[in-house]
């Protein structure tokens, strides 16, 4: 503070202080004079100086030395001078902290003295509060006396160091709150100045800390840790000290864990031990061994203050303390404490059950949990019991619930004084709430003999009843709107505390606004609320209401009855709303009115309030006698229904049945447009009611009435509801009538009264009261069934003449709300009920059929509902409608009815009653497409015009909130954003033949499968591109997958009727006689007629995105029908698959095809159209598929082995050549090799017997080739055409690095061999079949010669142009070309026909006069086994086994000789001169062959002339000798493999000729004097000179190289001699001829040659 006017101030005072003490102390104290000279010079120099006065004035020793003294002399004149100074300078806070400490102990002698202890509490406070210079020690001392002040017998200077007291507690506080707003110094000390205190706290809460921590300690009576000094303290003071800091300063101890901890640690277990007295203690007459203390009302009423504190304020820090708190509180409500104490309990529990968060959290921490004391609800049983103790006639407490009905009423004892009279006890009540506390409050009671009236005891607790209430109300009832305030108003925060401990209080919680609660769900909390008490607050409830007498309790019991009604229909607990709901309309009811089932159990009581109850239960209970509490239940059961009719729920049957009862009562009588009138009560013969209440009974009769009018007042939840009880109502009314019981017809007439007066809110109540009505209308009781459809008619009828807003044409949800329980009478089979049906349909149409607009679906549908009975009369009436709509009213229809209407005519094309109804329909639908076709303009244009106004019907269904029973895309099927509204017409049109045509009867199938397609033929161009896709998608294809399953599913045998002679039976064709061939015919129409639109339609479906995808959809589904066991189906669907194929093929010549020009997105289409070729190829020639199962008559199962049919097999392999046009650009080796098995195994089939004689040939020299060969080879020949697209070349030659010709030459040489080896199929059974020639079996192979024939044709042409071709040598054709014909050359004459062999050697021979060219070049190991082949093939072709045919003529002998002899041309000329290249066993062959071919004629076996017809093969022989002759020269060469082919041959030579000398001189001597034939002569002597040509020739050689010849064949050619010899006695003249000059040459022979002689020995 600086030097300002006020501190001048204080020091002039200060000076007049001192010189007015200096006047007292003149004489008598100079010791003070001195001091005070001293101090005044000192105040004197301060004003004079700069320095702050205060500051100086706080640390001058002068001036407090001088007041010092002047306490000290304790001179009455002079200590109430220096108080004042000392005040001053308090209030000026110029005391230092020193000084401050001084003065403490100076006043605290005083104290003790007695001196001034008014004004020494004066100061105290001022030095207190002015400033925080008095601290720690010096503090406790100042609280200390201030406590011996309490103690002082003076009244005035107790109240006033009391007064105090509570003032320096709360600046001991205080400056602790402060302290902690302020932020803590990093260089502040922390640390404890007393043993008893934490050093985590900061300096003055440490003083705060100690103070709370003696005041426990001296309230318990012990002694204190820091405020020495103190010895004793009343407990009752203390325990009002330790209640103000509690209550005002909460925040202290929510912020500061140690508080937390003086909490639990000091005050709890104080709190439990004052409570002793009163636990112990009872009023009871039972004397006991010990003596136990009374309580004592002070004590009480303060130990209770300070509990209800705690709990309200640190509920969640002592959750467990609380948690015994409140036992004891509910504990104190015993019948067997004191009254007081039972009346201060209540007062706690009033204070408690006014917030409603507090009971909220006690059901939270402690009902909610599993180990827990149920708090609340033994709050709620405490308080029932309590009341019900008021009126126990015994010691028990039990409430005697059994009324004495001959005791008189009550009523008189107690005059006009309100309250409450049960069994014989009256307790007056005036109010049954109770504003303030009186007795928590008293705390200056003097006296502990407290008398509490039981008047006040019923009024705090029926008070705290309503008060649990109204806490319930506003939990949960109210917390929706305040959730959605919150919501929409403001962020809520989370507002509990957290602090050090780790715990949290919810003391700001309880305070804040209920709107801030924090928005979590707390569902479960408030059940578990409701669950714990509604059983007790009911029967407390229902108890108060029974015992009250006065009318204003009544109302307030009765809304706390409502409000827990209300709260459980809002929690959805339905038992227990409709227990207090049942309550109120017990109480209701008279009290004669069938009272033991009233009385009895709820369950009885809700049976008992059925309608079940027979109307004549008034004549059997007696008089009825009305009360003032009836008409107020009565009263309140209205308002209950009017206030919350929204939470009511299934409790309105509950208030129904009861109004029912009440109609009873009243006499209603319903009349049959729902209305009641009134009789009068006079009329009733057991009513009795009071003069003074027969005013209120036309109020109530008028309230009953105007309940259902009123029901248009009411939200739509009670309205929904309400209607809901109408129908249960009307249920019983209908389970009555079933059991032969006259029906009430209440329901009903009251939901008709209630639908008239609510018309405008159809969304409400037209679904669920048309649905009950619709089900009463199909009641077997004809009164009941004729009141629901009566009813139901009317409602429909006023409903459509009703002026809505907007209008009805205006809201299309609303009328077809409207007329869909007309839709649903169609379900209904009682022809009275159609009858209504359709007389309300008539009715409509001829008032308002221009404006239906919208809603002719409905009644088209109503139409079409004729089909779902069985009824014919009904199904041609409403056929006739549907003729007459479609005849006069079909200009005058919405454009996008058009939809509605394709859907009826279809129903009726559907119905299987009457078959000429569904071909008529059928008719119509044709009738429309033309319709559309002619309207096409306008209607076009009408449609897009809806589409643009659809979007707006739709927002506006969602602007009224009104859900239609029929969904949009019932109304409009077909509009979608996919096509253009007037291509959805068509869409509809065509979907729906598309249903037809899987209609289960065949004529209906076939005409509308016609129509559809000859409708898509005729009208298709008018469809955009883009309709398209959903005509693939939504008609065709779901239509071949629905007839594909029907026709997989249809059963294989002939139908019933068929079996039987009905009259009127149609004759049906053998090839339609079963389901499955019937199914067959409509899958061939179905797939035709979408390969068919796929043809004609390919350049618009190609622009669609989704072509690729259809594209494979087909060609899989064309697959599956081609692999169907169904013959018929699978040769079709392959003409579907040719069609398709052949789309913009231009015709050409025959055998050729177009190769086309397309893109690679195209090329990969018709790559799976290939994919599917083969998979088509492949499984239809499985094994697998070949085994059939088939039902007969019986519907026994057999199994059958069935082969694809000749013209399956050939409309397949015709679909290649086109397909090939297409392909060709990705046709590789593994096609060719795929394309060859499916080929191979095509010619492989064979053929049933019954079609043999059209396709086998007559005889079997014919060479006609059959369709099936003919395409195969047709298709083979394709893959040699020449490509433009591939420079000109084939396709083998465009991929001449694969093995494609090798692939080719393997098939046809498979081809080949069929005709020698016919193919055999497998099967699974072994099944065999007869070849060709047999005629007896089931199955019949072909003719494979012409095949094989035309093969080797191919085969020839195709080698000439490819034998050069590295793949063809490496595939080593030649060699699989000799294997192949080896067959039938080694067959020869054994061939089924001789052309087959001729063929096959003309082929080989060709096939090596190209091949050995390049083989012969060739020495690779690889090839060695061609030339054994090839030596085999001659061998067995030359010598064949087989004899040649009877019928062979000279002719045909001579050409087949010369057939061999250009064979051994071929080996002459063509093979031997290139021996040195070929491997010496395969010439050896050759030379054993040719030695063989030239004595071939020695045999006798072979030229018998019994076998033999021909003469020998001279030519053949001949040429064969020469041959051998002609390489058994020898040349002067120095090759090895010339050399040795000389030897071979030599040595062939001689052993030919030595066997022909041998066996000619051996049969020359059989032969006698007979000359043996002239081939033999021709023989011998050709034999002889060939002996004699070679010794010439040896000698020649000899001469120049006499090593030239080994010693063997030296050996060889003289042992030759001696058979010459024996020859010599030959006849024939050439014969010996040329043995002479044979003979000669033998001469040099004689004598050995000279070589011999120099090298011999």
């Amino acid at each position: 503070m600086s030097n300002s006017a006020s501190a001048k101030k204080l020091v002039e005072d200060l000076l007049i202080d001192f010189k007015n003490i200096h006047g007292e102390c003149r004489k008598k104290y100079p010791n003070i004079k001195e001091a005070l000279d001293i101090g005044i010079v000192r105040l004197r120099m301060m004003l004079s100086s700069s320095d702050d006065i205060i500051s100086s004035l706080s640390t001058s020793s002068e001036v407090f030395t001088a007041i010092f003294f002047g306490l000290e002399s304790k001179f009455s004149k002079v200590l109430p001078i220096c108080l004042t100074s000392v005040q001053r300078l308090a209030l000026a806070a110029a005391v230092g902290e020193v000084y401050a400490t001084k003065l403490v102990s100076h006043l605290s002698t005083l104290v003790e003295d007695g001196f001034e202890d008014l004004r020494v509490l004066q100061t105290v406070i001022v030095l207190l509060t002015t400033s925080d210079v008095v601290r720690k020690d010096s503090l406790a001392q100042t609280i200390v006396l201030c406590f011996k002040l309490y103690f002082n017998q003076d009244t005035t200077t107790s109240n006033t160091a009391s007064a105090a007291i509570r003032q320096v507690i709360a600046v001991v506080v205080d400056r602790m709150i402060e302290e902690d707003k302020r932020e803590k110094n990093a260089e502040e000390i922390v640390g404890s100045y007393h043993v008893k205190c934490p050093q985590t706290l900061r300096p003055k809460a440490q003083d705060a800390y100690l103070l709370f921590q003696d005041l426990c300690q001296l309230t318990n009576g012990d002694n204190p840790y820091w405020m020495q000094g103190m010895k004793t303290m009343t407990r009752t003071f203390g325990l009002e000290l330790m209640e103000s800091i509690l209550k005002h300063y909460p925040q202290a101890f929510l912020d500061h864990p140690e508080f937390c901890y003086l909490l639990k640690e000091r005050v709890c277990p104080l709190i439990i031990k004052l409570f002793s007295p009163n636990i112990k203690y009872k009023i009871s007459g039972v004397s006991t061994p010990t003596i136990i203390e009374k309580p004592l009302f002070s004590l009480s009423v303060r130990l209770l203050r300070v509990v209800s504190v705690l709990i309200k304020q640190f509920y969640t820090l002592l959750i467990t303390e609380c948690e015994i708190f409140l036992s004891l509180l509910v504990k104190f409500l015993d019948s067997d404490k004191p009254f007081w104490q039972r009346t201060l309990s209540l007062e706690v529990l009033q204070s408690l059950c006014q917030q409603p968060q507090i009971l909220r959290s006690f059901c939270e921490y402690y009902d909610m949990q599993e180990h827990s004391t149920k708090i609340f609800e033994q709050i709620c049983k405490g308080l029932g019991m309590f009341i019900c103790s008021l009126f126990c006639n015994d010691s028990s407490g039990q409430l005697n619930t059994t009324t004495n009905q001959n005791n008189g009423s009550p009523v008189d004892k107690m005059g006009n004084q309100s309250g409450f009279i049960y069994n014989g006890v009256w307790i007056p009540v005036t109010t049954l709430l109770v504003s303030k506390s009186i007795y928590l409050d008293q705390l200056d009671y003097k006296t502990e003999n407290v008398n509490v009236s039981e008047s006040y005891g019923m009024q705090l607790a029926c008070s705290t009843v309503l008060h649990i209430c109204n806490a319930i109300d506003i939990l949960i009832l109210k917390r929706d709107s305040i959730k959605k305030r919150t919501e929409s108003n403001m962020e809520v925060k989370d507002v509990i505390h957290h602090d050090k401990t780790g715990l949290g209080s919810e003391s700001f919680k309880y305070t804040q606004p209920l709107d801030v609660e924090p928005q979590i769900d707390m569902s479960a909390c408030w059940h578990k609320m409701i669950e714990n008490c509604w059983k007790t607050m009911l029967s407390t409830l229902s108890f108060l209401l029974e015992a009250s007498t006065d009318e204003q309790a009544n109302e307030q019991i009765l809304k706390g009855m409502q409000i827990f009604a209300s709260v459980c229909g809002q929690l959805q607990l339905n038992s227990c709303r409709d227990a207090f709901i049942a309550s109120i309309c017990k109480m209701a009811l008279p009290s004669g009115y069938n009272s033991n089932n009233l009385n009895s159990t709820l369950s009885k009581l809700l049976e008992s309030l059925s309608s079940e109850k027979s109307p004549d239960s008034l004549s059997n209970t007696g008089s009825i006698i009305m009360t003032v509490k009836n008409v107020e239940c009565m009263r309140a059961l209205l308002n209950l229904s009017h206030c919350h009719g929204c939470l009511l729920g299934t409790a309105w049957h509950i208030i129904l049945s009861t109004l029912q009862h009440l109609t009873q009562i009243l006499g209603l009588k319903l009349s049959t447009g729902g209305t009641s009138k009134t009789i009068q009560p006079n009329e009733l013969p057991n009513l009795d009611i009071p003069q003074a209440l027969n005013s209120d009974l036309p109020v109530l009769s008028s309230m009953l009435s105007r309940l259902f009018e009123s029901s248009q007042y009411l939200d739509d939840v009670g309205l929904h509801h309400l209607v809901d009880a109408l129908c249960r109502l009307s249920m019983e009314d209908m389970e009555n009538a079933t059991n032969n019981k006259e029906p009430s017809l209440f329901g009903v007439a009251k939901m008709l009264e209630t639908g008239l007066v609510n018309l405008n809110r159809l969304h409400v109540l037209w679904k669920p009261l048309t649905a009950h009505l619709l089900e009463v209308s199909q009641h077997s009781h004809a009164r009941l069934r004729g009141w629901g459809a009566d009813a139901l008619t009317e409602l429909i009828k006023m409903a459509v003449f009703y002026e809505h807003v907007p209008s009805l044409a205006e809201n299309l949800p609303l009328q077809l709300t409207i007329l869909y329980p007309l839709q649903e009478m169609a379900l209904i089979s009682y022809s009275g009920v159609r009858q209504l049906q359709f007389e309300c349909v008539l009715n409509i149409l001829q008032e308002c059929a221009p404006k239906l607009g919208a809603a002719w679906p409905v009644i088209l549908r109503i139409i079409g509902s004729a089909t779902n009975q069985q009824n014919e009369a009904i199904i041609r009436l409403g056929f006739q409608s549907l003729q007459l709509v479609v005849t006069d009213f079909l200009p005058i229809i919405p454009c996008w009815c058009v939809h509605v209407l394709v859907e009826v005519i279809g129903k009726f094309g559907l119905q299987q009653n009457e078959i000429n109804i569904s071909l008529t329909a059928v008719g119509l639908l044709w009738n429309l497409s033309d319709f559309l076709y002619q309207n096409r303009a306008s209607l076009k244009h009408e449609l897009e015009k809806y589409v643009i106004c659809q979007p707006e019907l739709t927002q506006h269904k969602e602007a009224n909130g009104l859900i239609s029973p029929i969904q949009n895309k019932d109304l409009y099927p077909s509009l979608d954003n996919a096509v253009s509204p007037f291509d959805s017409a068509w869409m509809s049109l065509y979907s729906k033949l598309g249903e037809l045509c899987v209609d289960p009867r065949p004529a209906v199938r076939k005409s509308a499968g016609q129509t559809l397609f000859s409708t898509i033929s005729a009208h298709g161009g008018l469809l955009e591109n883009a309709t398209w896709y959903s005509v693939l998608w939504k008609v065709l294809f779901p239509l071949l997958q629905q007839v594909k399953a029907m026709s997989s599913a249809a059963a294989d045998c002939p139908p019933p009727s068929d079996n039987t002679t009905l009259p009127g039976n149609i004759l049906i064709h053998h090839s339609r006689d079963t389901a499955e061939k019937q199914w067959a015919e409509t899958c061939v129409l179905s797939l035709a007629g979408v390969s068919r639109v796929f043809s004609n339609r390919e350049h618009v479906l190609r622009k669609l995105s989704d072509y690729p995808r259809a594209w494979a959809l087909l060609l899989e589904i064309i697959e599956g029908s081609a692999l169907s066991k169904n013959a018929e189906v699978a040769l079709n669907s392959l003409k579907s698959f040719q069609e398709i194929v052949k789309n913009n093929m231009e015709e050409h010549e025959e055998g050729k095809i177009p190769f086309l020009n397309i893109t690679e997105q195209e090329l990969d289409l018709w790559i799976n159209a290939w994919r599917v070729w083969q998979n088509i190829g492949t499984y239809c020639m499985d094994v697998s598929s070949f085994v059939r199962n088939s039902k007969d008559s019986s519907g026994k199962i057999s199994n059958k082995t069935v082969y694809p049919s000749q013209a399956f097999l050939t409309a397949l392999v015709n679909i290649f050549p086109p397909l090939l046009g297409r392909i060709y650009g990705r046709f590789g080796i593994g096609d060719l090799e795929r394309l060859g098995k499916v080929l191979e195994r095509a010619v492989s089939m064979p053929l049933h017997s019954d079609t043999s004689p059209f396709l086998l040939p007559a005889f079997h020299h014919e060479t006609t080739l059959s369709p099936l060969q003919k395409s195969v080879l047709q298709a083979i020949s394709t893959l040699l055409a020449e490509v433009p697209q591939l420079n000109n070349k084939s396709i083998l030659d465009h991929n001449d690095n694969l093995p494609m010709y090798p692939t080719v030459f393997t098939l046809l040489l498979h081809f080949i061999e069929f005709a020698c080896c016919p193919p055999k199929v497998e099967t699974q059974d072994n099944e065999s079949y007869t070849q060709i020639r047999g005629r007896a079996g089931e199955w019949v192979v072909m003719n494979y010669v012409p095949l094989a024939e035309h093969s080797m044709k191919l085969v020839q042409t195709l080698y000439e142009i490819s034998y050069a071709k590295v793949t063809v040598v490496k595939g080593n054709v030649l060699r699989n070309i000799i294997k192949t014909l080896h067959l039938p050359l080694k067959l020869k004459y054994a061939c089924p026909a001789q052309s087959t062999w001729k063929l096959s050697i003309e082929l080989l021979l060709n096939v090596l006069k190209s091949g050995l060219k390049v083989h012969l070049n060739n020495k690779d190991d690889d090839f060695q086994d061609m030339w054994m082949s090839m030596a085999n093939a001659f061998d067995d072709f030359l010598f064949s086994l087989s004899p040649p045919p009877d019928s062979q003529t000279l002719a045909e002998h001579r050409l087949d000789e010369q057939v061999d002899i250009k064979l051994v041309k071929l080996i002459r000329q063509d093979i031997l001169p290139f021996a040195s290249s070929l491997s010496k066993v395969f010439v050896d062959r050759l030379m054993k062959l040719l030695n063989k071919g030239s004595i071939h004629s020695a045999t006798t076996d072979m030229f018998d002339s019994d076998s033999v017809a021909f003469p020998f093969k001279e030519d053949f022989a001949k040429l064969c000798f020469e041959t051998l002759l002609q390489f058994s020269f020898f040349k002067d060469t120095h090759n090895k493999e010339e050399s040795e082919l000389s030897r071979l041959a030599l040595q062939s030579l001689l052993e030919r000729c030595k066997s022909v000398l041998c066996k000619y001189s051996k049969d020359e001597r059989l032969n006698g004097q007979f000359p043996l034939p002239r081939t033999r002569m021709f023989e011998m002597s050709f034999a002889v000179k060939a002996i004699a040509t070679l010794l010439a020739s040896i000698k020649k050689m000899v001469e120049n190289k006499p090593n030239l010849i080994d010693d063997q064949l030296w050996r060889d050619l003289i042992g030759l001699y001696p058979t010459i010899l024996e020859c010599i006695t030959c006849s024939s003249e050439p014969v010996r001829h040329a043995l002479k000059e044979a003979l000669l040459e033998f001469q040099d022979l004689l004598s050995p040659p000279k070589s011999l002689v120099i090298n011999g020995s």
